[in-house]
Protein backbone atom coordinates (compact mmCIF):
# COMPACT_ATOMS: atom_id res chain seq x y z
CA UNK A 1 0.00 0.00 0.00
CA UNK A 2 1.21 3.38 -0.70
CA UNK A 3 1.05 6.68 1.07
CA UNK A 4 -2.01 7.40 -1.41
CA UNK A 5 -3.65 4.53 -0.77
CA UNK A 6 -3.86 4.88 2.59
CA UNK A 7 -5.58 8.41 2.39
CA UNK A 8 -7.61 7.03 0.05
CA UNK A 9 -8.57 3.96 2.31
CA UNK A 10 -8.64 6.09 5.17
CA UNK A 11 -11.64 8.50 3.56
CA UNK A 12 -13.72 5.41 2.35
CA UNK A 13 -13.63 3.93 6.00
CA UNK A 14 -14.39 7.00 7.70
CA UNK A 15 -17.00 8.06 5.02
CA UNK A 16 -15.26 11.73 5.01
CA UNK A 17 -13.69 13.85 1.62
CA UNK A 18 -10.63 12.51 0.60
CA UNK A 19 -9.32 16.03 1.49
CA UNK A 20 -10.35 15.66 5.03
CA UNK A 21 -9.11 12.56 4.97
CA UNK A 22 -5.20 13.76 3.35
CA UNK A 23 -5.06 16.36 6.13
CA UNK A 24 -5.77 14.05 8.66
CA UNK A 25 -3.21 11.92 7.62
CA UNK A 26 -0.69 13.86 7.50
CA UNK A 27 -1.33 15.71 10.94
CA UNK A 28 -0.95 12.24 12.41
CA UNK A 29 2.16 11.33 10.94
CA UNK A 30 3.57 14.95 11.81
CA UNK A 31 2.92 14.44 15.05
CA UNK A 32 4.67 10.87 15.57
CA UNK A 33 7.83 12.71 13.90
CA UNK A 34 7.04 15.62 16.31
CA UNK A 35 6.94 13.37 19.56
CA UNK A 36 10.02 11.33 18.35
CA UNK A 37 12.21 14.58 17.68
CA UNK A 38 12.04 15.61 21.15
CA UNK A 39 13.04 12.18 22.24
CA UNK A 40 9.47 11.06 24.13
CA UNK A 41 7.61 7.66 23.27
CA UNK A 42 4.14 7.37 21.42
CA UNK A 43 2.20 4.67 22.71
CA UNK A 44 -1.16 3.85 21.12
CA UNK A 45 -2.81 0.88 22.83
CA UNK A 46 -3.28 -2.18 21.15
CA UNK A 47 -1.00 -1.45 18.19
CA UNK A 48 2.25 -0.37 19.80
CA UNK A 49 4.99 2.12 20.81
CA UNK A 50 7.19 4.21 18.68
CA UNK A 51 10.32 5.06 20.26
CA UNK A 52 13.96 6.83 19.60
CA UNK A 53 16.47 4.02 19.89
CA UNK A 54 20.35 4.98 20.78
CA UNK A 55 23.13 3.97 18.99
CA UNK A 56 26.20 3.87 20.47
CA UNK A 57 29.25 4.88 18.37
CA UNK A 58 31.17 1.80 16.92
CA UNK A 59 33.59 0.45 14.35
CA UNK A 60 33.33 -1.35 11.13
CA UNK A 61 34.64 -3.15 8.27
CA UNK A 62 33.81 -1.82 5.13
CA UNK A 63 33.94 -3.40 2.32
CA UNK A 64 37.77 -3.09 1.18
CA UNK A 65 38.90 -4.35 4.73
CA UNK A 66 39.18 -1.23 6.31
CA UNK A 67 37.89 0.11 9.50
CA UNK A 68 35.24 3.12 9.31
CA UNK A 69 34.15 4.73 12.74
CA UNK A 70 30.00 5.28 13.21
CA UNK A 71 29.13 7.96 14.92
CA UNK A 72 26.14 8.03 17.84
CA UNK A 73 22.76 8.02 15.88
CA UNK A 74 19.71 8.36 17.39
CA UNK A 75 17.30 6.30 14.96
CA UNK A 76 12.98 5.76 14.96
CA UNK A 77 11.78 2.44 16.04
CA UNK A 78 8.47 0.48 16.64
CA UNK A 79 7.87 -1.84 18.95
CA UNK A 80 4.52 -3.44 18.05
CA UNK A 81 1.78 -4.68 20.63
CA UNK A 82 1.09 -7.97 21.91
CA UNK A 83 -2.36 -7.63 20.88
CA UNK A 84 -1.28 -6.58 17.37
CA UNK A 85 1.09 -9.36 17.61
CA UNK A 86 -1.79 -12.08 18.06
CA UNK A 87 -4.52 -10.21 15.57
CA UNK A 88 -1.72 -11.08 12.63
CA UNK A 89 -0.19 -14.08 13.83
CA UNK A 90 -4.25 -15.35 13.73
CA UNK A 91 -4.78 -14.21 10.53
CA UNK A 92 -4.04 -16.69 7.57
CA UNK A 93 -2.63 -14.83 4.72
CA UNK A 94 -3.28 -16.14 0.92
CA UNK A 95 -0.25 -16.33 -1.18
CA UNK A 96 -0.24 -14.10 -4.07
Amino acid sequence: MTYKELKVQVSKNAQVPYETADRVVEEVFQTIKSVLRKGERLQIPMFGVFYVKARKPRKVKTYHKKTKQLPFRRIPAFAPALALKHEIESNTFKEE
